[in-house]
């Protein structure tokens, strides 16, 4: 029979919102760094531009985003959706992100990749907060630092 995963809560929201409160007033993220999110409902990973600066309450982020293939004179057009501490089951933040630049040459000319950007996250600024907070569940990589909501743990079905 297979294991069934069972998922194994890390957090709850008052740790996610000291977390990310923390995070907003003491380490210099780029607004524009994109973080991967696990929601635990889906299977696929979702590029999220949090704004650190957003509206933070007890359960959720009031977030704002944009869509990335948006030149920057579209940037400024944002969109607002709601993240709900307890829908995520880890946040990934990258080391080093590659980020395409879009642009326009003309009204109806479609979008053509034009630049890339490279954005660079202090994780060990972010590693060195989560250790200050205390009980906090992560992994640390070359590549970046993931926070876990949940952790999958595999169970023998009966």
């Amino acid at each position: 029979m297979k294991p069934k995963a069972e998922l194994i809560s890390r957090m709850n929201n008052t740790k996610w919102y000291e977390f990310f409160n923390a995070v907003d007033e003491n380490v210099d993220i780029p607004w524009e760094t994109p973080v991967l999110v696990k929601y635990i409902d889906c299977d696929e990973l979702v590029k999220e531009q949090l704004t650190f600066g957003g509206v933070l309450h007890k359960e959720g982020i009031h977030e704002y985003w944009m869509h990335p293939n948006d030149s920057l004179q579209y940037k400024l057009k944002r969109f607002a959706t709601w993240i709900y501490f307890r829908d995520i089951e880890w946040l990934f933040f990258p080391t080093v992100v590659e980020q395409d630049i879009y642009t326009k040459q003309t009204r109806n000319s479609p979008l053509v990749k034009t630049d890339t950007w490279t954005i660079e996250t202090d994780i060990l600024e972010i590693k060195k907060l989560i250790d200050n907070l205390g009980k906090l569940d992560y992994g640390l990589t070359d590549d970046g630092l993931k926070l876990y909501g949940y952790r999958r743990v595999e169970r023998n079905g009966d």
